[in-house]
This record gives structure tokens, sequence and C-alpha cells, in this order.
């Protein structure tokens, strides 16, 4: 190689270390996830029906009732005659946060009435009113508390000519989270 070749030689070395070509430095690169979990404000769900048991209603009828607790009472001529009684009973399941959260049961409320109707004859009916609960309107903590359990009764109308049978219906609870 001549003298101008090895000038020109070194000059492309010196102007590409200069300008990083000669030693440009490595990559690495890998992938990562993000997630995250949304919290709602809450959800109840349903741990036991609510259950009269097996009535007997008695010369004039009348009613019977479960209170929250599950304490059985009745009125006028019904008689309890076996079978398991219960309040419905449900977990408010509520996130930890915020830290305060109020609660306000909202239904079934005391003034709502649900028919529950006969299998196989819809045409026989009985009412539930009444409805009470042991859930407490007011302002939790559920970071410490965590999870809420509660209890709904009611109270049940049987006539004394009621059509012998089981009697089903439905209802809503809903607790307001505001």
């Amino acid at each position: 190689m001549n003298r101008v070749g090895q000038i020109l030689t070194r000059f492309a070395l010196i102007a590409m270390c200069a300008l990083g070509v000669a030693s440009a430095p490595a990559m690495a690169q890998t992938n990562a996830t993000s997630e995250t979990e949304i919290l709602g404000q809450g959800r109840i769900t349903k741990l036991g029906d609510l259950d009269f048991g097996q009535v007997i209603p008695g010369l004039s009828g009348g009613t019977i009732t479960i209170a929250p607790d599950g304490t059985v009472s009745t009125g006028g001529t019904v008689i309890p005659a076996g079978g398991s009684t219960q309040p419905a009973s449900f977990r408010l399941e509520m996130p930890i946060f915020p830290i305060f959260q109020f609660v306000a049961y909202s239904s079934p409320a005391s003034s709502d009435s649900i028919v529950l109707t006969l299998t196989g004859d819809a045409t026989k009916t009985m009412t539930l009113t009444d409805f009470q609960t042991d859930l407490v309107d007011g302002w939790r903590i559920p970071f410490f508390s965590g999870d809420i359990d509660f209890s709904v009764g009611g109270t049940l109308s049987v006539a004394a000519t009621q059509a012998p049978g089981t009697y089903t219906g439905q209802f809503n609870v809903v607790v307001d989270l505001p």
C-alpha cells in the first residue's frame, strides 16, 4: 500500500471511531407485561335463601315471621310444623379501598311485597312483606373489616284455606355504596 493509501486508511479509522461506527454498543431488548385489577364498588353474594319451613295455617290463618337473627314468630292460628327455617343470608364483598365506605341498605324495603306462587299452580299465592335486615346503614372501614355478612327476614301471610304445597318467589337485595 502506498503512503497516500495508508494515510487515507488511518483517516477513515479515526473518522469511524469518532462517529461511533467502529464500536457501536450492543443492544439488548425484552418485553414486559402490564396488568391491573379494577376494583368495583362491591358485590353481593347470596349465602342462603329465606326459608319459612313447613307451616300449618290453622283455623283462621295468620302470619309467620323470620327475623334477621333467625327468630321465628307467628300471628293468628299459624303453626310452625318443622323443616328448616332461616333468614336469607348474604355477603357484601367490598374492596379494601377506599378506606372508608358508606353502606346503605336499599331493598327490599319493609313496605315492599313479594308474591310467592304454588309450584304447579300459579293461581295459588301467598304474600311476603315487612322485610327486615340486620345490615345497619353507616360508614364502614373495609380495610379493617373486609366483607360484611348480613341477613334479611320477612313476614309471610298464610290464609286459612291456603292450598298445600311448596310456594316460591324471588326478591332482589340492593345495597347502595354511594
